[in-house]
């Protein structure tokens, strides 16, 4: 099993999170962040790169394909997206298959028809899969993440969507955690809050993790694999505590949650109307600061 994909905003088109705006906060996220993640693979938890300062290129690129390519390709041939290349008629002409041929083979709208049954059990209809699309890119080191665009599709329109970027290959859990920002992204009045909230929920545990060692240098802390990204602070880590509301936890710690099970947590995200906001979520992205100490009694990630 593979964990969930943490994430950190970045140039999306429609919002962008200045490492200016965040101070040590950015500093910290774009060099210890981007130095730890190299060795995560022999830890025990592999954060998700969602809107890192690290995925602004494949961020743009994405833009610039949803803005400029898909227009490109003839109308009768954009319901075939989902068809296999070679499906697609010769006659919409060069220009237009190569259009055509570059979408397809990097991103499609998801098949929600054939998604596995656990999505239903966890998101009911809450979720609106039209504006869902996933591709087989993956950010920064190899990692999954979720990115909100701007597109103008079909042309004369401007329609918000959700690209979740899952790599070659995934787990039923990481697509659970990628939904799971797919949700909040729909059910907030700002659909790049969810980004904003976990870049700086990382970026507060990488400095508590810093300071951490700067205060006790001999503890071992600097030793492990998930520091100075997710250890001995998360983003990722959360208070197991039913009394808790859903208002009281991050951006990541909430998708954890729903990856996990915690019936509290998903019963709020199953009961709401798709496109509406939900106060819970709005609340629950206000918190930009919060983590939680692994080490510590009664927290889980």
């Amino acid at each position: 099993m593979s964990n969930p994909q943490a994430r950190v905003p970045g140039a999306l088109g429609v919002a962008q999170v200045d490492d200016r705006d965040l101070g040590f906060f950015g500093h910290a996220i774009q060099t210890m962040r981007l130095a730890a993640v190299s060795s995560t693979g022999t830890g025990n938890f592999t954060p998700c790169g969602n809107g890192d300062s690290a995925n602004e290129a494949l961020i743009a690129e994405l833009q610039h394909a949803f803005t400029t390519s898909l227009p490109r390709v003839p109308s009768f041939a954009r319901g075939m997206i989902l068809a296999t290349p070679a499906a697609v008629p010769f006659l919409i002409g060069r220009a237009g298959y190569h259009a055509y041929r570059d979408i397809r083979s990097n991103f499609h709208p998801i098949d929600a028809a054939h998604l596995p049954s656990r999505v239903t059990e966890v998101f009911g209809g809450s979720i609106d899969f039209s504006r869902v699309w996933i591709g087989n890119k993956a950010g920064a080191q190899g990692r999954p993440f979720t990115a909100t665009l701007v597109i103008n599709f079909p042309p004369g329109t401007t329609k918000r969507i959700n690209v979740m970027n899952m790599g070659a290959s995934y787990d039923e859990d990481t697509l659970i955690h990628e939904l799971t920002h797919v949700w909040q992204s729909q059910h907030h009045f700002d659909p790049t809050q969810y980004m904003r909230n976990c870049l700086s929920c990382q970026a507060s545990a990488v400095q508590k993790n810093v300071d951490l060692v700067k205060m006790a240098p001999k503890s071992g802390v600097i030793s492990h694999a998930n520091y100075p990204v997710d250890y001995p602070f998360s983003a990722y880590a959360y208070e197991v505590d039913p009394k808790l509301p859903f208002s009281h936890y991050g951006g990541e710690q909430i998708a954890q949650q729903v990856m996990k099970g915690v019936g509290k947590i998903i019963r709020i995200v199953k009961a709401a109307a798709a496109n509406t906001v939900v106060s819970d979520n709005v609340d629950s992205l206000t918190n930009m600061h919060t983590v939680a100490n692994r080490l510590d009694a009664g927290v889980a990630i």
